[in-house]
């Protein structure tokens, strides 16, 4: 069921001014809405920019080099973008092998919308979870796709959070797209 809030990064859970991550930036609308939301100390953005990804998205080969030219704009533009922003730091790499950059309990908020397949959820979210402060906030986008929705379930299991799903009025009007895995304590205030 989804929560009724749509703004539930506004709560009290996620602290403003913290460390923060998104993971598969894409063009980078998600990290505009993150930045001006929690005011970071400091941003990282991680993005291979890379197709066809090993993913259900891309099952044709003739798309490959038109899809990759795409890919290669969203990272220029990216890049450009946030280039002159002091707090902000562009990783260009896959996800799995930039959370090795980083400390254990180094992040305040983990943004996940990165390679959509179970698999790579999986993986997406063993690298990163460790990454995170015990009271900080693990989230992502695409909870309506059936993989990422059991991934994230399943993970959960194990991790024991409260787990959330709230619509994200930035990308979608209707369903419940979003995901958050808060400290298990915490509530939506």
């Amino acid at each position: 069921m989804c929560d009724k809030r749509t703004k539930w990064w506004d709560n009290n859970n996620i602290p403003k001014n913290g460390v923060i991550v998104e993971i598969g930036v894409d063009r980078g609308i998600n990290a505009d809405r993150l930045y001006k939301v929690f005011n970071p100390k400091k941003m990282y953005l991680v993005d291979a920019w890379v197709y066809p990804a090993p993913n259900e998205y891309i099952e044709l080969e003739t798309k490959k080099d038109r899809l990759q030219e795409q890919c290669n704009k969203h990272r220029d533009f990216v890049m450009e973008k946030w280039e002159n922003v002091e707090n902000v730091e562009v990783i260009h790499n896959t996800s799995v092998e930039a959370a090795k950059y980083f400390e254990d309990e180094y992040f305040d908020f983990i943004y996940i919308d990165a390679n959509h397949a179970y698999q790579a959820v999986k993986e997406d979210l063993a690298a990163w979870y460790p990454k995170l402060k015990p009271r900080g906030v693990i989230a992502g986008h695409d909870w309506s796709h059936g993989s990422v929705k059991t991934a994230v379930e399943e993970f959960n299991e194990t991790v024991k959070r409260k787990l959330i799903h709230v619509k994200n009025p930035v990308y979608h009007s209707d369903g419940c797209n979003e995901w958050g895995l808060l400290p298990a304590e915490e509530s939506i205030t």
